[in-house]
């Protein structure tokens, strides 16, 4: 599936929201949330480790969209959900979901 992460999050009311001043993309609410430690992260062994940061650096190096196994973005999403509340989730998923 392709995804452009480059693509911004928009609130329920249609505005672009925002990254301090910059816009906040998909990209980096993906990246956050692989490189981020969640409260179910302790049994995860240093292979998993690696495997969300190589995801990660792949993610934040893309300039285009990126074809990923289905199994890459099912952990972009489980980890996503784990990460964010809801105003950030579902223009998230929507995004991913309906980028292909």
């Amino acid at each position: 599936m392709k995804i452009d992460f480059s693509r911004v999050i928009e609130g329920l009311d249609g505005e672009v929201m925002k990254d301090g001043a910059k816009p906040l993309t998909l990209r980096a609410i993906a990246v956050n949330a692989l490189l981020s430690e969640l409260k179910d992260d302790g049994g995860l062994r240093g292979e998993d480790k690696c495997m969300l940061w190589n995801l990660a650096q792949r993610i934040n190096g893309s300039k285009e969209p990126l074809i990923l196994p289905i199994e890459d973005i099912a952990t972009i999403k489980e980890r996503v959900g784990k990460a964010y509340r809801q105003i950030i989730v579902g223009p998230a998923f929507h995004l991913i979901e309906n980028d292909g």
